[in-house]
């Protein structure tokens, strides 16, 4: 289930060694990220949540932001399927997971709203700043004084930018 709704699979997850195994596809781009795979390298490059993750398919080791994580269970082909575990979205993505052992059921829950990037633009007579959040959501613009500044308040967002 993601955000309590059935998330449809082309390729059904499965259990192996005690770790859930499911379609990174399927997964990721329901959580708003955005695969390319290279078969020739078996090498897949995730965006996610504004990271840059990368996995090869058997390697026990995921690069996220060009830092090496390893893992318990690396990637693997199954169905022409690239199939991660569990592991690997708690890695990569902003997410609340659940196990539900009776019925078998993972619960996934996006934290939202989230920072995607916030980008700024030069023109001769002004500047423009726009923040990429993952969905549509409630804001306020307020000033500061003693130094003047201004803020943006994203209502119950959560954010992880680093070098911003």
């Amino acid at each position: 289930m993601l955000d309590n709704k059935p998330l449809e699979t082309v390729v059904p997850s499965v259990i192996e060694n005690d770790r859930l195994f499911f379609s990174a596809r399927n997964v990721v781009e329901a959580l708003g990220g955005r695969i390319t795979w290279f078969p020739a390298l078996k090498l897949m490059t995730v965006k996610i949540s504004g990271h840059t993750v990368r996995l090869v398919i058997d390697d026990p080791s995921l690069e996220i932001d060009g830092k090496v994580i390893f893992l318990e269970m690396p990637a693997r082909i199954l169905d022409n399927r690239v199939m991660i575990s569990l592991e690997v979205i708690k890695i990569i993505a902003e997410v609340d997971i659940k196990w539900e052992n009776q019925t078998k059921t993972l619960f996934i829950n996006t934290i939202r709203p989230y920072l995607l990037k916030v980008r700024s633009y030069s023109h001769p007579d002004k500047t423009r700043v726009v923040i990429d959040l993952s969905e549509k959501t409630e804001f306020r613009a307020d000033k500061l004084i003693n130094p003047d500044r201004i803020f943006i308040d994203i209502m119950g967002s959560i954010a992880k930018l680093e070098n911003a």
